[in-house]
């Protein structure tokens, strides 16, 4: 246990003091107000019960914690009900519209999405890779993950081709829709299907031993599952919410102790990955970014530095139009985590906020997205006919803290592609309510 673990008690106490009074005053652990200091009240206390001799900095935690109660108080803002009221419609027969029309083609762009993915999977292999016989038996795919994981981080500059670039966001697409899909669920066909579409996500983190792409795509399934039950109004049961939380644990532990196992060039089985879970470089990959977070607040932040004007919180689209060239990693610096060398230079999406906007700034920007994120909370609710994807990218947004989900722009396509898609499906049954009406109307 290291010095800095009795300061940073406090202002972890304050944000899960935040995340419990929203849970009250909303009735939900899903509302926004809730969610966000939620998701950061569990990441604060984890390193300090099961990685206390990590040095975390109590500054940079008091600076979440009060970041947090920025985007509380800009989801609890009252907003205008009429604009969300004059929208709604009746909540059945929504769900069942849903269901029985939207459900089957969902399922087919899905299943055309698959492949699109698989094929960026490919694409991305080293090329003595991309033979048949190196995807052939388990050894053969520890060396070459093993080899990708090398070149990736000697090549720190290489970028891959435009239309490779574009259908890389296939990745993230098919599990934003196998989350509707497992939330409309009605046949067990369609929750195999919801679970594949994690597939090609699970194929790159083979691969490449990046488990970022798995983690990010789970993230979006999970954000749109999270969404579309609070559309149409068909909540889990708390035991199915518990069963699935104790089920992602075990597939996480799975996934990083493989991919730890698969970079060093090992045979992910038990004992390999059970060994990789115990070392530091496994805690730093968990719990590094709270670390270099608040060692580089602490120590090393400049308040009167230039903003950087949006060109870290968005990334990739400001190095596609030429503003700005993103590095390998967003940050080049990194700093040193536990006390056998370990690294890292993820910092959280916060620090990319605070030297894009000033640290007042990022809080002003915070309560405009706890802002959004409570106005489609209530539009949904209110069964308002576009308020899904804006609610289900404020998800993904508060649970991926790790960078800022926009500063991807496969992310940001996945995103587009899931917009349009619902927008398709609300037009349809704009014109079968209508149609309905009508009928009600004549008769």
């Amino acid at each position: 246990m290291n010095s800095q673990w009795f300061s940073c008690l406090a202002p972890t106490a304050l944000i899960w003091i935040l995340a419990i009074a929203a849970r009250i005053h909303t009735r939900s652990w899903t509302h926004p107000a809730t969610i966000f200091p939620l998701v950061w009240a569990l990441h604060t206390l984890t390193p300090m019960v099961f990685a206390p001799a990590l040095p975390i900095y109590s500054s940079g935690l008091w600076y979440i914690a009060v970041m947090c109660f920025a985007v509380l108080c800009g989801a609890l803002l009252p907003g205008d009900q009429r604009s969300a009221s004059s929208n709604q419609v009746p909540a059945g027969h929504l769900y069942d519209y849903l269901r029985s029309n939207v459900l089957r083609p969902l399922s087919i762009v899905t299943l055309c999405s698959l492949p699109v993915g698989m094929l960026y999977c490919y694409l991305t292999l080293a090329p003595p890779g991309q033979s048949a016989g190196n995807l052939l038996s388990i050894e053969s795919i520890a060396k070459l993950a093993s080899a990708n994981s090398v070149l990736r981080y000697t090549y720190t500059n290489y970028r891959p081709d435009l239309f490779t670039q574009f259908i890389s966001s296939a990745v993230y697409f098919a599990p934003a829709l196998g989350g509707i899909i497992y939330a409309l669920r009605r046949t067990k066909s369609d929750t195999l299907l919801a679970c594949a579409t994690l597939l090609p996500a699970i194929c790159v983190a083979v691969t490449q031993t990046t488990k970022a792409s798995v983690l990010l795509s789970g993230v979006f399934w999970l954000a749109t599952y999270i969404a579309c039950t609070e559309y149409t109004g068909h909540r889990p049961a708390t035991t199915r919410i518990l069963a699935g939380a104790l089920l992602s644990l075990i597939l996480l532990a799975c996934l990083l102790g493989g991919a730890e196992a698969l970079r060093g060039g090992d045979v992910p089985t038990v004992e390999a990955m059970s060994d990789a879970l115990s070392s530091e470089r496994a805690q730093t990959a968990v719990l590094g970014d709270l670390v270099v977070f608040s060692q580089w607040y602490d120590q090393s932040f400049d308040s009167q530095a230039q903003a950087t004007y949006g060109t870290l919180t968005f990334a990739g689209p400001a190095d596609f139009l030429g503003l700005q060239t993103r590095e390998a990693g967003v940050y080049t610096q990194s700093l040193e985590v536990g006390t056998e060398g370990s690294e890292s230079n993820v910092y959280t999406y916060v620090r990319g906020l605070i030297q894009d906007f000033t640290l007042f700034g990022a809080l002003l920007a915070l309560f405009v997205a706890g802002l959004g994120g409570g106005s489609a909370y209530r539009a949904a609710h209110a069964h308002s006919l576009a308020a899904m994807p804006v609610l289900a990218a404020f998800y993904a947004f508060s649970i991926w803290y790790l960078i800022s989900i926009f500063s991807y722009n496969s992310v940001i396509v996945a995103l587009a592609g899931l917009a349009v898609c619902w927008w398709l499906a609300i037009r349809g049954y704009r014109s079968h309510l209508g149609m309905r009406i009508a009928g009600i109307t004549r008769a």
